[in-house]
């Protein structure tokens, strides 16, 4: 334990003194009497932030999950579907505390598709925000399952549809008359809780079951290793495990204060806004937020001015000597001030972006995790000092590296409580990924000098050629983005290629360059530049690891909702147009 830990722990007595948590009904309940009329949840409303108590949140809750009991929905599947925002956790927490199952739906994808969900998912009632009600009603003229639908949104109503703020008002009525069938409600452990269709880059999308036990494992062990801050901000889709089970629901627990942002054109001004001391982000705004403070530099002619900065405050820190805080004080300003701590999940981010950023002063922890996992398997606590590791087992969680080759590299297995029971009604997946207690995650990782966890790839990526060498095509990825900064995206794979009369296994990539970079270059002198520099880059790399060729698109790659590049439709692309 460190002396910051011990010291966070003397400033919350009341949550120490806790037993450990049994279900999420329990959560909500210890949130309001730990915390009382302190401020859960910030929102912005007409330019203001408008905040919603801890006892607020509990009373909304139970209103909302009387009103769903009386409406015959005991036991059922209900969606959310929507952006971010307090009904969105109003939402959620009211349906697993108590009436049924919680399916939240990805917001990213097309009617179509949330409506092939809902029916997977056999959703008999819908929480949609207004942006998605062509899809609900989609799925009600397709499906005679859905009963009922509700908005969550505080303005006019739409037809066929109930707003939360009625069921509120419905709810409260039915507990001033004496209901307490949700009040009293008893929750297992075992129970299930909510299924998270996943999204990933294979693009099949398969419903993780995850239990009470699962979801109170992470935050007991959230509340038990991490040092918080007073304030966070939820900038990534409530409907991912990350987000919901890393800074929603443990922050509520906790008495973190949870600032929701709106929309992402607001993003910087909502910084500015509700102040945030902390955030959980995905790679992808790592590298931004690192790109555009170099950007700016150069704009504005201080990126010399800056890189020495950064030098002489290296020097200090190698002293023993912080100053960061004084130094680049004005970049924590253009944050609101407060931030002091990112993490950093969902895949794994280049180490140099997080090391720049921990060059201005953030703090950092790095995980690894997946749905199935709740999501933390491990936790790196210290990422400005062990970048590119995502730390050791985390709470309750042991891993394994199962067949492991001559470097060491092997898939990372999974076991413990927080671990789910499979997939939702799909047993041959559930057999596949899951065995004797173990769940296979497809990740390939190794273990480093200090004992930590470091992921190498996808097992589904891995490239095996004509001559027997593996391949980790991450590896040649991440090589190329450092040395090639123009580059915005890049895959790479295997392809085919005639060498002395017969067809062998190269490497090849496709490249993705943003055209406004260089508006006075034709497209092929952007290839020729390109082609030019991965040479360059390959000069670095063996012989069997070395690109053979390049192909440059000027769209970017088709992703995943939390920004994951999905690698079979960029490696289609790549055919298509080297096809032509």
């Amino acid at each position: 334990m460190t002396k910051e830990f011990e010291i966070w722990k003397e400033q919350n007595p009341k949550l120490f003194a806790q037993p450990p948590l049994k279900d999420m009904k329990q959560l909500v309940k210890r949130a309001a009497e730990m915390h009382g009329e302190r401020a859960a949840v910030k929102e912005r409303k007409g330019g203001e932030a408008i905040s919603h108590s801890a006892n607020e949140l509990k009373e909304s809750i139970e209103a909302i999950g009387t009103a769903l009991i009386d409406m015959g929905l005991e036991g059922k599947n209900i969606a959310v579907l929507g952006e971010n925002s307090y009904h969105w956790i109003l939402a959620f927490l009211s349906i697993i505390g108590g009436v049924g199952v919680a399916i939240p739906l990805d917001k990213e994808l097309t009617d179509k598709d949330l409506a092939r969900l809902m029916a997977k998912g056999e959703i008999e009632a819908v929480f949609s925000s207004r942006t998605y009600i062509g899809a609900v009603k989609q799925h009600k003229e397709e499906s005679d399952k859905l009963r009922y639908q509700f908005l969550m949104s505080s303005d006019s109503p739409a037809e066929g549809f109930i707003t939360v703020d009625e069921l509120i008002a419905r709810g409260k009525e039915l507990i001033s008359k004496g209901d307490r069938r949700y009040i009293d409600k008893a929750v297992s452990p075992d129970d299930l809780a909510a299924v998270f269709f996943t999204s990933g880059t294979t693009g099949a999308n398969k419903g993780v079951m995850l239990t009470h036990k699962n979801l109170v494992t992470n935050i007991e062990g959230m509340v038990h290793n991490v040092v918080f801050r007073d304030s966070t901000f939820s900038v990534l889709p409530m409907n991912h495990i990350y987000e919901l089970n890393c800074n929603i629901l443990p922050l509520i627990y906790i008495g973190v204060t949870i600032c929701i942002n709106d929309s992402l054109k607001n993003l910087m001004s909502n910084f500015q806004l509700f102040k945030p001391h902390m955030v959980m982000l995905v790679p992808t705004f790592v590298e931004n937020f690192y790109n555009a403070i170099w950007a700016e530099a150069e704009k504005t002619g201080q990126a010399e001015k800056l890189r020495q900065a950064v030098e002489y405050s290296n020097s200090l820190l190698e002293k023993g000597i912080d100053k960061r805080a004084e130094i680049f004080g004005f970049i924590r300003q253009k944050f609101g001030g407060n931030l002091d701590l990112m993490i950093c999940g969902g895949a794994p981010c280049n180490p140099k972006f997080i090391k720049g950023l921990a060059d201005f002063g953030f703090r950092f922890y790095l995980g690894y995790g997946l749905t199935e996992a709740a999501p933390i398997a491990s936790l790196n606590l210290d990422g400005g000092k062990y970048p590119a590791s995502t730390g050791t087992p985390f709470h309750k969680t042991e891993y394994i590296l199962h067949d492991t080759d001559a470097d060491g590299i092997g898939e990372v297995w999974l076991r413990g409580d927080n671990i789910s029971c499979g997939y939702y009604k799909d047993s041959k997946a559930t057999s596949e990924s899951f065995m004797d207690g173990w769940f296979k995650t497809g990740d390939l990782g190794k273990i480093d000098e200090n004992g930590h966890l470091v992921l190498v790839g996808r097992k589904k990526s891995l490239i095996v050629l004509d001559n027997g060498k593996n391949v980790h095509p991450e590896e040649i990825e991440d090589l190329v983005k450092d040395e090639i900064p123009y580059i915005r995206e890049i895959v790479v794979l295997e392809a085919k290629k005639e060498i002395l009369g017969s067809n062998q296994s190269i490497i090849a990539a496709i490249v993705f360059i943003d055209m406004a970079d260089f508006p006075d270059k034709s497209m092929e002198e952007i290839w020729q530049m390109a082609s030019s520099d991965i040479n360059k880059v390959n000069k670095k790399l063996p012989g069997y690891k070395m690109i053979r060729d390049v192909t440059v698109v000027t769209e970017d790659f088709e992703k995943t909702s939390t920004k994951k590049i999905i690698r079979q439709k960029a490696i289609e692309r790549y055919r298509l147009v080297s096809s032509r």
